[in-house]
């Protein structure tokens, strides 16, 4: 089974300080980046890609990975989700003013936009770990080649039909 290093795992606080004051900054990112190569390990079959391939996905899917992760994690003794407007102060942004150009107050408002439609999916914790290694193993680089593409479609593929099995499992039963 997917580990769930990254959608539930044991580094909650490696971005959270209290009150959620503390920005990301580059030694904060060690720890995420750790969590997402130990991640990827998890996942079946990543392995068996060629090592320049699985860096290609690593590298493009790394803030995608990290929006999930902070998109389902929970804080404080209440064990609650983030308020998805700390989501884009948390990740790289900073607070964002009126006094900021137009496109990072878009830029953030698409990324709360996110966490909330990803929220309402309502998604478990295998599901979301599922997710998570789906876009991880994505890549939406058309500049990106692959020493063996077809491992890595077949990788895809695979995870696709996992995360529609655990939606969907009764449709599965009839196929």
């Amino acid at each position: 089974s997917i580990q769930k290093d990254i959608i539930n795992g044991p580094t909650n606080n490696f971005l959270i300080g209290e009150g959620h004051e503390n920005l990301l900054n580059s030694s904060q990112y060690l720890p995420a980046i750790m969590a997402t190569v130990n991640f990827a390990k998890s996942i079946k079959g990543f392995q068996l890609l060629y090592q320049n391939d699985r860096m290609q996905l690593l590298k493009a899917s790394f803030f995608q990975i990290l929006l999930l992760r902070l998109s389902t994690i929970k804080v404080g003794a209440k064990c609650e989700l983030l308020d998805p407007t700390t989501i884009p102060q948390l990740l790289f942004l900073g607070n964002l003013t009126s006094e900021k150009p137009d496109s990072l107050t878009l830029l953030r408002g698409s990324i709360i936009e996110f966490v909330q439609r990803f929220r309402l999916l309502g998604l478990d914790e295998q599901q979301q770990s599922l997710v998570a290694a789906l876009v991880l193993c994505q890549s939406e680089s058309t500049a990106t080649h692959f020493q063996e593409a077809s491992l890595t479609k077949m990788l895809q593929e695979k995870l696709w039909w996992l995360l529609q099995s655990s939606i969907f499992p009764s449709q599965q039963a009839i196929h």
